[in-house]
């Protein structure tokens, strides 16, 4: 693989690169944990392909994310891909991570019915007392009954969950390859000298291989846009996961010192699920989406660092919702 080392950072930059220790250090500004990874921290020491394609999205957006003053995007998505993440690779960890996320599951509300059910079955008389909920709950207080905790159900946007990780776990080639790799490894690296992080799904040394792991909505044909003009592609493609699996091969043999090939194991929302597995072999085409990233970090770190005003993409929510028309548009006569 080439070594994408071309940016060198000038004087001004090298504390944002080196934090607060001038010292060389193997694991970065500072070391990343699973406590501390996703931090604005950490986000603001390290790139990371998320990031990446954020500034590529719209610079001007992620500018503002980075300095408060926009919100960032709903944590829906990111939450209920970390509940399946953790369900199938560190299922030890689940009943902790559901108390440090209780809004991915939510209380069946019982209902009058149920709650007449339960005092007929306890033998209390409901007489005068069915006329309301709130008339039938007294009564069994009255009672010294003790109405159940209600069951717990996915909230509404974590619904899919239960459905793809079904979809997943049926496929015994895939459980096979989490059985035998190391799950959620942090791995950091420099790539154009900027420290990069990446969280690896399984990574699996001695088969020189690492899995990430995607729940997507389907697994349909996608679109994007070259010199003003969408074309179809492989839906993989369309979410640019090729750039991720280079960036993350790129740090691993970084961190590891050995070339491991990138699978995507995906399983999707839909009822049934409908599954799907790419394996990149084609290590002439990952090294050039390396050498891509690396060509254009300059300019998202300008961006990054505030020395070059981030530029406005003119189409996301933001955008729209900051866009301020100092004179009217005309068109060209016809």
């Amino acid at each position: 693989m080439t070594d994408h080392s071309s940016y060198e950072p000038e004087a001004d930059e090298l504390d944002f690169f080196n934090g607060p220790d001038d010292t060389e250090r193997q694991c970065g500004p500072f070391a990343l944990n699973p406590d501390n990874y996703h931090s604005s921290l950490a986000n603001a020491a390290y790139m990371s392909n998320s990031q990446f394609n954020s500034w590529m999205s719209c610079a001007a957006r992620t500018y503002a994310e980075q300095a408060g003053t926009e919100p960032e995007p709903p944590e829906n998505i990111f939450i209920g891909g970390q509940f399946a993440h953790t369900e199938i690779l560190e299922p030890a960890r689940l009943p902790q991570w559901m108390k440090d996320n209780p809004g991915v599951k939510k209380p069946i509300e019982w209902t009058h019915a149920d709650l007449k059910d339960m005092a007929v079955g306890a033998g209390i008389d409901l007489t005068g007392a069915k006329s309301s909920k709130d008339k039938t709950i007294e009564r069994l207080e009255e009672n010294n009954f003790k109405i159940p905790r209600p069951k717990l159900r996915f909230a509404t946007a974590f619904k899919w969950a239960p459905r793809a990780l079904s979809g997943f776990v049926r496929q015994p080639a895939f459980m096979d390859r989490i059985r035998r790799g190391r799950p959620e490894v942090i791995v950091t690296f420099k790539l154009g000298n900027v420290w990069w992080k990446a969280k690896i799904d399984n990574l699996r040394i001695d088969d020189q291989e690492f899995d990430d792991i995607k729940f997507m909505a389907n697994f349909e044909s996608g679109w994007i846009r070259e010199d003003g003009k969408r074309r179809p592609v492989d839906w993989e493609k369309a979410h640019n996961y090729p750039q991720q699996m280079a960036v993350y091969q790129f740090g691993i043999l970084q961190q590891e010192g050995v070339l491991c090939a990138p699978n995507l194991l995906g399983s999707s929302k839909e009822d049934p699920p409908d599954v799907d597995w790419i394996k990149y072999t084609y290590q002439e085409e990952l090294d050039a989406l390396v050498a891509g990233v690396a060509e254009r970090l300059p300019e998202v770190m300008d961006w990054k660092l505030g020395k070059v005003e981030a530029p406005r993409c003119g189409q996301c929510g933001y955008c729209r919702r900051t866009k301020i028309l100092t004179e009217p548009y005309e068109p060209r006569p016809m």
